[in-house]
């Protein structure tokens, strides 16, 4: 799977971009602010309905002086049928469409095309907050099992119509009840589908940080829910048992959360521990070993999508590359070679990136635009 056509106008600071990208390693130079990172943004707002990062509002997304922008991704499987992504954006939201069909969601793109992306704030997996490692878990998880957008979708509007009437004066408790029911269905669901998602990517980490740490780094992934007790993913409780933790312990917190107006538990407070040398790795660990643990994640992330559903993902690699020494840029450069994941990387200058990537073309982002050659 790979992109062949990418067209884009009025996104960000970019003025009208048209691509035919190599199915491999496709390299954009340029100083800041010249629209590198945005042009990987309108790729990851195509194959997952979000950008990279969080925008206060739709016109965010246009450029200044515009009223609305277009994203369009052309695919390349099936060869029959090649999907096309198209993307509307106005101050007053976004619509997209798969093959002139609307959705609603990124269920139906994740299906065809997963995505993954790796941005300098990565390094805050390992040491920033809970939030960041749910994040990662969920896009791991998204590209492993499609319909887990559907399933949070439902999930998050179940939790905010609970919180909301918490938050009443007067609580309602049969309209409680209701709210409650999805959110145990739903949330138990995702919960499962996190561990399964972990069971599978689990051995293609524990292997790449060896080889990228020289077996130095003594790394352990738990899963710690909000319900139950931290959980590894060689042991996972089934459906039913998850369904009873998750139903039990919202009642033992019903006083507190009356109190305090909020669900109290559920896959939107669990967490991703990562345990280096027996301590947290968010408190203990070095920027050098954060590094090293993320990389090994996101090549994990990498091999377990390609060998659990045979396509490999699309990878977006923004000016992150130069942060690598040459041994781990070239087992990067390998893992992305044989698995034939198509790659768009940015970098200021092509003398920062390390020897190996410094051959393959590239193309210089200027002023929101690429000036032809």
């Amino acid at each position: 799977m790979h992109i062949t056509k990418h067209y884009v106008h009025a996104f960000r600071n970019l003025g009208e971009i048209h691509l035919d990208p190599s199915p491999f390693l496709n390299i954009f130079i340029g100083d800041n602010g010249q629209g590198k990172t945005n042009l990987l943004e309108s790729i990851a707002l195509g194959l997952s309905l979000k950008p990279i990062h969080s925008f206060k509002q739709n016109a965010d997304l246009i450029r200044h002086g515009d009223e609305q922008a277009f994203v369009r991704i052309h695919l390349s499987d099936p060869p029959s049928s090649p999907p096309v992504v198209s993307l509307h954006i106005s101050s007053k939201g976004k619509s997209a469409k798969l093959n002139d069909k609307s959705i609603r969601d990124a269920s139906a793109i994740a299906s065809v095309a997963p995505l993954v992306v790796f941005v300098p704030d990565d390094l805050q997996i390992v040491l920033g907050s809970s939030s960041l490692r749910r994040r990662f878990l969920d896009q791991v998880t998204a590209n492993l099992y499609p319909s887990y957008i559907k399933l949070y979708r439902e999930y998050d509007r179940a939790l905010l119509g609970r919180n909301q009437l918490l938050k009443s004066s007067t609580l309602d408790l049969a309209q409680l009840d209701a709210f409650t029911s999805v959110v145990v269905d739903r949330g138990t669901c995702l919960v499962d589908m996190r561990l399964r998602a972990m069971h599978l990517w689990l051995p293609f980490f524990r292997e790449a940080l060896q080889t990228i740490s020289g077996d130095t780094l003594r790394c352990e992934l738990t899963y710690q829910g909000s319900f139950g007790a931290t959980t590894k993913t060689d042991a996972i409780p089934s459906l039913q048992e998850l369904r009873e933790q998750f139903t039990v312990r919202l009642k033992e917190t019903t006083r507190e959360e009356r109190l305090r107006k909020s669900t109290l538990c559920g896959p939107h407070l669990d967490d991703l521990c990562i345990i280096l040398h027996d301590l947290m790795a968010r408190q203990s660990a070095s920027r050098g070993q954060a590094r090293t643990i993320v990389l090994a994640l996101k090549m994990a992330h990498l091999q377990t999508v390609h060998a659990h559903r045979e396509v490999a993902p699309i990878l977006l690699l923004d000016d992150v590359v130069g942060e690598l020494d040459e041994a781990n840029a070239a087992r990067l450069l390998e893992t992305i070679r044989e698995l034939k994941a198509q790659t768009f990387l940015t970098t200021t200058h092509l003398t920062v990136l390390p020897k190996a990537w410094q051959s393959y073309p590239f193309r210089e982002l200027r002023a929101g635009t690429i000036p032809l050659s």
